[in-house]
C-alpha cells in the first residue's frame, strides 16, 4: 500500500468520522426518550415525576443520588425488579414484574442521564 492510498484511507475514515458521532448521539437521545415512554406506560408515573416528590422520590432525586456511582444501574434495576424499602422513608416500592429486563435498563439508563 502506497503513502496515497494510506492517506486516501484516512481521509475517508474521517469524512465518515462525523456521520458516526451524530448517529451514536441520536441513538443515545432516542433511548433516552424511550425510558422515559415505558416510565410513562407502565405506571412508573403515578408515584414518580420528573421533578417534584410525589408518593416516591422524583425521578431528579433518584438521578441525583444516583448519578456517578458505578453501581447505579445495577442497584437502580434491582429497586426495581425487585422493589425497594427503606431507601427513600417508609413508602415501600413494590417490584415492577411487567417490565422486561432490557425495558427496565432503558429506564434506568433514561433516569441516570437526566
Amino acid at each position: 500500500m502506497t503513502d496515497t492510498h494510506l492517506t486516501k484511507g484516512l481521509e475517508m475514515k474521517a469524512k465518515f468520522l462525523p456521520i458516526l458521532v451524530a448517529a451514536i448521539a441520536a441513538t443515545t437521545v432516542a433511548m433516552a426518550g424511550d425510558g422515559k415512554a415505558i416510565a410513562t406506560e407502565n405506571g412508573c408515573m403515578a408515584c414518580h415525576s420528573p421533578g417534584e416528590p410525589m408518593v416516591g422520590p422524583s425521578f431528579a432525586k433518584i438521578a441525583a443520588r444516583y448519578r456517578g456511582k458505578t453501581d447505579a444501574p445495577t442497584v437502580l434495576f434491582q429497586s426495581i425488579k425487585g422493589g425497594s424499602r427503606g431507601k427513600w422513608g417508609v413508602m415501600v416500592m413494590k417490584p415492577d414484574t411487567k417490565l422486561s429486563d432490557d425495558d427496565t435498563r432503558v429506564v434506568v439508563d433514561w433516569l441516570l442521564a437526566n
